[in-house]
């Protein structure tokens, strides 16, 4: 893969969810609670998020020839988001678990119910359109593909464990658990499977649609800085990318634009 040069894009966002997903149980298994100031990062990017995506919508009550192509990117934007988002609120919920309280799980239930209020709006826009057409169905595609994704990553940070709150299909992110949950010694090969299935199945199918505000990266930083020291490498790269396809150069990412030595700040 060339060398990392473009922007961030909502690609990203779906290579973070993976990535929290392999790392996840780390995290639950040493009930490594993130700081006060990632949390408040976390909370704050959804909120600046969400408000911005708000005035689009109010600005925006129908959806015209010139406002189709920046709605399809907010939609793009906002699936993408809430993928990663419930990935992270489902390793908050589960360190809670662990400990006992419920500090995380509010947050996270809060980030959570912010966005799908989002949701809720931006869909009920597009089905007021009679000449949504094709690309109308392109986004319902999309967010199908996305819902399933958070449910599958889900599923493989819970296993055994009833946190599942924070899927879109509870059943069907159980389903996934107890396969992770069975797949025991053999865990390397269905991690290898899964990373073909997020490269082929989601990121290959997302459109490259730039994060444009100042709070995705607030967001990224406050996830990817809350990842335990012990889970990177000297180099600061995390040991579940080394899962690479055999020939890819350990140094890519999944996807370009996500270069995780700007993240690796730690909060304190």
């Amino acid at each position: 893969m060339p060398a990392v040069e473009q922007g961030l894009t909502v690609k990203s966002l779906a290579e973070i969810a993976w990535l929290l997903s392999r790392v996840g149980q780390h995290s639950i298994q040493n009930q490594y609670e993130p700081s006060p100031l990632a949390l408040r990062q976390f909370w704050q990017s959804t909120k600046q998020l969400q408000q911005t995506w708000d005035e689009f919508l109010n600005s925006e009550p129908s959806v015209t020839a010139d406002s189709k192509s920046r709605f399809q990117e907010v939609a793009a934007q906002l699936f993408a988001t809430e993928l990663v988002t419930r990935v992270w609120a489902t390793i908050l919920a589960s360190i809670d678990r662990q400990t006992g309280k419920q500090d995380l799980t509010r947050i996270a239930s809060n980030a959570v119910n912010g966005l799908l209020q989002i949701r809720h709006r931006l869909l009920t826009q597009l089905l007021k359109q009679e000449e949504s057409g094709s690309w109308g169905a392109g986004l319902d595609r999309l967010r199908r593909r996305c819902d399933r994704w958070t449910d599958m990553l889900i599923g493989n940070i819970c296993g055994s464990e009833d946190v599942f709150q924070f899927a879109f299909d509870v059943d069907r992110a159980k389903d996934f658990a107890e396969e992770a949950a069975e797949s025991g010694e053999t865990s390397r090969p269905v991690e290898l499977l899964v990373a073909a299935g997020v490269r082929l199945s989601l990121l290959g199918q997302l459109p490259n649609v730039t994060l444009d505000s100042p709070g995705f990266e607030g967001l990224i930083q406050s996830m990817l800085g809350s990842i335990p020291e012990q889970a990177f490498l000297d180099d600061g790269m995390l040991p579940s990318r080394r899962l690479a396809a055999k020939g890819q150069n350990d140094s890519d990412s999944l996807i370009p634009g996500l270069d995780f030595s700007r993240f690796r700040g730690r909060h304190s």
